[in-house]
């Protein structure tokens, strides 16, 4: 039977702004043993309904966003799936959150009706749906998506409507103690890394979001390189609308299903959002750890250090990129976040690690055998 040691740390990207990640722990020292836990990363709801709005604020929760809500729901889930002896293996821990959150949504004004609408066999165009004298939550929907989306809404057909959905990603991963073999579960851009006593670096998780996120990037970054007036990746994300646009209608791809309704994993990506096509969505492994080997679940605000640069960095970029790698090996989850600190400020402009936001929020979960 291995020891175990459990870090955490988790911060927002802005001291001025509510963490929107969230995790789950237990630990049963039960024979034979087991650490269960996840990495929850909410994500904004890109087209949100003020009806959900509002029902937010009746539950009492006016001060959190949706986000922070879809967390929280997610995040119990969890809890509830890992405290069962023994735990439930994360494939069905994840298909309980994504039910949890789809039960707490319906609570809502609408919100049953949307779903229904969303898992029709064969999917409809919005000008269809949204036709005058339609029910309250049609005239609300199409309000809403002709001001988001005036050009394009007439050529969108009803799988858009997953647009206003809350929505989370995450890891999530159970460990047998006795025999140190691990299993996991992972929907999204959030990471699962295992990282050797001798060093070595393994992503086990898939970046399912990254792909449609450099999509919208690549059209800001080739913006910044046409317009002698953007000197940086992070002015011209905010002065081209088309990138902040097809990001924001890149939500399709969440649990993404053809127009006859079929499941298509390689063209979308896993989210925790209600939807059934989540299933299909689901990336599973399993492993092993030995003494001194780490198991790190990460929020993808921990993923720039290992991302790709697209320019070449600066000395002082590469020298807290390399601090940070060394933080990885030590198991130094503080040093992570400082590290990652000052990676974010050497790239302000985002040239070098282009993205969105400036910093995101950030959380990193290590198991640590002894």
């Amino acid at each position: 039977m291995i020891d175990v040691l459990v870090s955490l740390i988790s911060a927002p990207g802005s001291p001025n702004r509510v963490n929107e990640d969230g995790w789950a722990i237990v630990q049963d020292p039960t024979p034979p043993g087991w650490v269960a836990a996840a990495v929850i990363d909410g994500a904004s709801v890109r087209a949100l309904l003020p009806s959900l709005r509002a029902y937010l604020d009746k539950q009492g929760a006016e001060e959190c966003s949706p986000t922070v809500w879809a967390t929280a729901i997610v995040r119990q889930a969890f809890y509830n799936a890992f405290t069962k002896q023994p735990p439930s293996p994360p494939f069905e821990a994840l298909l309980a959150a994504n039910r949890a959150l789809r039960l707490a949504s319906e609570g809502a004004p609408g919100m049953v009706e949307l779903f229904e609408q969303l898992e029709q066999p064969l999917s409809r165009p919005l000008a269809e749906i949204f036709q005058p004298g339609s029910q309250p939550l049609a005239a609300e929907l199409s309000r809403l998506f002709t001001e988001l989306f005036p050009k394009q809404w007439g050529q969108l057909d009803s799988r858009y409507l997953r647009l206003a959905l809350p929505v989370c990603v995450t890891s999530a991963v159970r460990l047998n103690c006795a025999s140190g073999q691990f299993d996991f579960a992972h929907a999204g851009d959030t990471l699962v890394l295992k990282v050797t006593a001798t060093g070595q670096v393994h992503r086990l998780s898939q970046d399912q979001v990254g792909p449609y996120d450099q999509k919208a990037l690549d059209i800001a970054v080739q913006a910044r390189h046409s317009n002698n007036r953007l000197t940086s990746v992070a002015q011209a994300i905010e002065l081209t609308p088309a990138a902040r646009e097809i990001n924001r209608l890149n939500g399709v791809r969440h649990n993404y299903v053809d127009k006859a309704g079929q499941p298509r994993p390689t063209q979308g990506c896993g989210v925790v959002n209600g939807l059934d096509a989540i299933r299909a969505h689901i990336q599973t492994g399993t492993g092993s750890l030995s003494s001194g080997d780490r198991l790190y679940l990460m929020s993808d605000g921990f993923a720039l250090p290992l991302s790709s640069p697209s320019e070449k960095p600066s000395s002082s970029l590469n020298e807290s990129l390399s601090r940070w790698q060394d933080a990885l090996l030590a198991g130094d989850v503080d040093a992570l976040q400082e590290h990652l600190q000052e990676i974010t400020e050497a790239d302000a402009s985002r040239n070098v690690f282009p993205r969105f936001k400036h910093r995101d929020d950030a959380t990193a979960l290590m198991i640590l055998t002894l």
